[in-house]
Formats: C-alpha cells, structure tokens, sequence
C-alpha cells in the first residue's frame, strides 16, 4: 500500500533499505537501517528526488573515487547530511514529494 507525503511529516525506515546521496554528478549508495527516522523537506526537485534530514539513526554513505574504500557513517548533527530516498519510494511528476510504500516506510503522527 502506497501513503502520500507532506511537508514537515517524518517517516521511519520499517527494514534496511537503499538511498542515494545529493552529488548530482556521481551520486553514492546509502544504506538506511531499519528504525532511521526522516524528516521530509518542504519539496522534492525537477528531477523527482526526495532528500530527507537525519532526525535519527546513522546511515551508511558508499563513497566513491578517493575514499572508495570508506564508508561513512552519517549523523543526524551533521546538517548537511541528507539522505535521497530510493527503495520503497515514488515520485509522480517534478517537484513532487511523492508516496512511500508502508511495508518499508511507516509515517510517524506527532
């Protein structure tokens, strides 16, 4: 089943998943643990993507070229960190902030 996203609203991840970095030229994988908890922006981009803030929990940022062989661990203090969703995620259309599917994704009520 598929639930539509809103601003502000937080997601948490139901089981490990893939995202994607924001480097436009050579995006990284990111693994996100299950029980990491996002905060969705105001908007999606042109291109569909979503980037979320670490709100909790310490995704896993594959590196590529120099630090190939590094991962790094993100963290929710680090502002600039942001994770783009992949799996268990959709867009429609640009700018769109899309639909999650609730067997990897669950919308927190505050």
């Amino acid at each position: 089943m598929e639930e539509k996203l809103t601003k502000d609203i937080k997601i948490k991840a139901l089981c490990q998943l893939k995202g994607v970095s924001s480097n436009y030229n050579t995006p990284e994988r990111i693994d996100i643990p299950a029980g990491t908890i996002l905060k969705v922006p105001a908007s999606g981009t042109s291109r569909g993507d979503l980037f979320c803030e670490i709100i909790e929990g310490e995704p896993i940022v594959h590196c590529r070229g120099y630090n190939k062989d590094k991962p790094r661990t993100m963290s929710p203090k680090n502002f600039t960190d942001t994770v783009g969703l992949r799996e268990g995620y959709n867009s429609r259309y640009p700018y769109d902030l899309g639909v999650i599917n609730t067997d990897c994704w669950e919308i927190i009520k505050e």
